[in-house]
This record gives structure tokens, C-alpha cells and sequence, in this order.
């Protein structure tokens, strides 16, 4: 913390403010997300349930709970699967991001945020997170995302845009009015071009055909300058909202005997299933053990405590490592 930055702000819920202490029960899905690579999804979702929520549900309610959330991801096919890395082949790129979406839905969050879930995925991995995100939303769910240069199909997922160039607002409002808006105010997209592929040549910092760098900076300003301009009505529901408080524990429910039991299940699990490791590490301590015994030649006299100091050095180091 530092004295001489302040951050200061106000929050609302469906256009009315709440007061300073109230807990949103919202969610953050970041876009990379690490799990446990020996660990199955459905262990996973497992592990973070019993530790979410702790005794407040039973073994079967947690079963359920686990089936469900499968469901709604559709993880079912991959349940059983380990969920792998750069090194260990398990679940796919966008299996795992459904994953990272399941462990966050637990808590049943009213609102969901996401950083870039479709970046570095492939077309068809990025169209079954956004299906999954928009049945979110059809659900009831508020979901808010960052996607950068989606495809046509993604991007008619959405319901409001909110464009940012530069650093800048270029653009807020409904998803079906953009294209009719950079056709009103900067250029006319051809009928074959798609809607996504247009709103980001409108507002890319990078010259159009037929314009100069310096107009292409005016362009950029004037989009800037006129989203200012224009103001949103946010729909009021009700009356005054003073607190606000979901079921988001600010931390684990379960207890600390309950974590250390699921911790050290969970390592002892990922260790043994990681043969190749539990075999490198064998052959490698038997061969320290080797090598130093031949080089040092413990005694009982004075000379050998030299060679103690070493070899305990030796073994400290390769400790650490």
C-alpha cells in the first residue's frame, strides 16, 4: 500500500448505488488459469467445491453440484480425463477454459468477468466457450468479457459492445446497431464485409484506403469525442439499494483439518500419477549417492572432517534444487 495513491469511486446494481461495503457476488476468470496436470476435471471441480464450501453441503449435494456444473461446460465426455499441460497431453485448450469457468461458477456468482477466454484458441474451441458464456447469460447471468479480434459468429454472441482504442472509448451500446453507427459516422462497410471485421478497421489507429495518418488520427479523436458525448441511461429497478450481500465466502469455508486432508490427498496424488518424475528423481538421487561415495571416504580421525563438510554441502545444495 502507498499513502500517496487513493483510489476512490461509486458502485451500483441495476442503476442504483450500494454502499462501500457490500460484497458483489461476482466472478473473475483469468485467461490463463493452472491446474494440477496429473488431477482429473472432475477431481478438480472436486477439490474446489469441498474447499469452497466446506461443510455447508453433504457428499451427495456435492456430487450433484460437481454433475451439474459438468453439465453446464459440457465436460462430461472429458470428466474422467486429466486436465495435462504444456508437458502432460490431457484435456484441450478450450475444455480447460470451461474448466477455469466451472471452478469460478461454484459460488453462483451473479456476475461473471473474463480475461480474453478465446485468445489462442481456434475457431471452433473459441465458438463452444462463447456458446457456453452466452447460455450463461441466457440463464440469468451477467457476463462480461475481453475479446480481441473475434469472429463473426463470436462476436453476434454479444449484447452490448463497448469498443476501447488507444486507450479510449470508441463505441457503447447494442452489438446490432455498431455497423449502421461506423457506417453513420466514419465509413460505409461493403455489403460482404462482416460487422466484427468493419468496427475494427473504423477504429484501428492504422490508415483506411484513401487516408492519410493525420486523418486516420482525426478519425480515431472524432469516434473519442463523440462516444463522450453521447450518454447511456442505465434502467432503475426499484428502490434505493444500502447493502447488497451474495453467497461469496471471501475465503475457504472448510476447516483447517479439512484443508490440510484435501492439500495432502491432492499431492500425494499428483506425485504418484507422475511415474516419469517419481522415476527421474530414483535414478537420480541413486546416482548422487554414487558419485558421492566414491569421491569422499568417510573415516573416524581428524582428515575426514573435511570431507564431511563437503559432502554435507553438496547434499544441502542438491536439497535445495
Amino acid at each position: 500500500e502507498n499513502s500517496k495513491i487513493s483510489l476512490q469511486g461509486s458502485r451500483y446494481v441495476n442503476g442504483e448505488p450500494i454502499s462501500g461495503g457490500s460484497i458483489i457476488p461476482c466472478a473473475f476468470v483469468e485467461q490463463e488459469v493452472t491446474f494440477f496436470p496429473h488431477t482429473t476435471v472432475r477431481e478438480t471441480l472436486n477439490f474446489r467445491v469441498e474447499l469452497r464450501l466446506g461443510s455447508k453441503i453433504g457428499k451427495k449435494a456435492r456430487e450433484a453440484l460437481v454433475n451439474d456444473l459438468l453439465s453446464q461446460m459440457r465436460l462430461e465426455k472429458a470428466a474422467d480425463t486429466i486436465v495435462g499441460d504444456a508437458n502432460v497431453r490431457g484435456i484441450s485448450g478450450g475444455e480447460r477454459r470451461r474448466l477455469a469457468i466451472a471452478c469460478e461458477l461454484i459460488s453462483s456468482p451473479s456476475v461473471i468477468f473474463l480475461d480474453e477466454p478465446t485468445s489462442g484458441l481456434d475457431s471452433t474451441a473459441a465458438t463452444g466457450v462463447v456458446e457456453t458464456l452466452r447460455s450463461l447469460a441466457d440463464s440469468g447471468k451477467t457476463v462480461i468479457a475481453v475479446i480481441h479480434q473475434p469472429s463473426q459468429h463470436v462476436f453476434a454472441s454479444f449484447d452490448d459492445l463497448l469498443l476501447v482504442s488507444e486507450g479510449k472509448q470508441m463505441y457503447f451500446g447494442e452489438v446490432e446497431r455498431v455497423r449502421h453507427y461506423m457506417d453513420q459516422h466514419v465509413a460505409r462497410a461493403p455489403a460482404e464485409m462482416g460487422t466484427a471485421e468493419h468496427i475494427l478497421d473504423c477504429i484501428s489507429k492504422a490508415e483506411m484506403i484513401g487516408e492519410t495518418a493525420a486523418e486516420a488520427e482525426l478519425r480515431i479523436q472524432a469516434l473519442a469525442d463523440l462516444a463522450v458525448s453521447k450518454k447511456v441511461e442505465l434502467r432503475k429497478h426499484g428502490s434505493q439499494i444500502q447493502n447488497y450481500s451474495g453467497d461469496v465466502g471471501r475465503g475457504p469455508r472448510a476447516g483447517v483439518i479439512v484443508q490440510f486432508k484435501l492439500l495432502l490427498k491432492r499431492a500425494l496424488r499428483e506425485n504418484f500419477r507422475g511415474k516419469a518424475k517419481l522415476i527421474i528423481q530414483a535414478v537420480q538421487q541413486i546416482s548422487l549417492s554414487v558419485i558421492y561415495g566414491g569421491i569422499y571416504t568417510m573415516g573416524s580421525n581428524q582428515a575426514s572432517i573435511q570431507d564431511r563438510f563437503g559432502i554435507l554441502s553438496l547434499i544441502a545444495i542438491g536439497a535445495a534444487n
